[in-house]
């Protein structure tokens, strides 16, 4: 199954680390947080707030995310560290598409240093890199946020 069309335009973006989630337009160059803006706007119609970063993201319970045990629905969020990272305001931030690979491994979008770009990653492939070794956790965008257009499509 392809990428979805709204989400191809962030294939391939420039990595830049000093870019914050602040969205107007697709930008030029983007970092994991506003690559994950991007998308939920390009994708979802859900512009999250200028302020919500990976401490942000990881933190909600009420306001817009739920923690949850599995990557289930596309739009789901994998928040990764290093294994004795604590600090929220240095994890990674990367968009599960809705898809797996032939393995059944969960396929996400990310804007990686690595790659110095946005690609997709197998989840497996996360683990063997220091700055993404750990899944902190998966959040979850509640369901009442999305349009009622975009809803069915995302929660099948």
């Amino acid at each position: 199954m392809p990428l979805h069309p709204d989400l191809s335009p962030l294939i391939g973006l420039p990595y830049n680390f000093d870019h914050s989630p602040r969205v107007d337009l697709i930008s030029e160059a983007v970092n994991c947080q506003r690559m994950l803006h991007q998308a939920y706007q390009s994708r979802l119609g859900i512009i999250l707030p200028k302020g919500m970063w990976s401490q942000e993201i990881f933190h909600d319970e009420s306001l817009i995310f739920a923690t949850v045990d599995r990557f289930a629905f596309e739009a789901d969020i994998g928040i990764f560290g290093p294994i004795h990272g604590r600090d929220p305001r240095y994890f990674h931030l990367a968009y599960f598409t809705g898809q797996h690979d032939e393995s059944g491994d969960p396929l996400l979008l990310h804007a990686t240093v690595y790659d110095r770009q946005v690609s997709i990653w197998k989840l497996s492939d996360f683990f063997k890199k220091p700055r993404y070794e750990e899944l902190k956790r998966i959040k979850r965008v509640k369901p009442e946020l999305f349009d009622s257009q975009v809803r069915p499509v995302i929660f099948q």
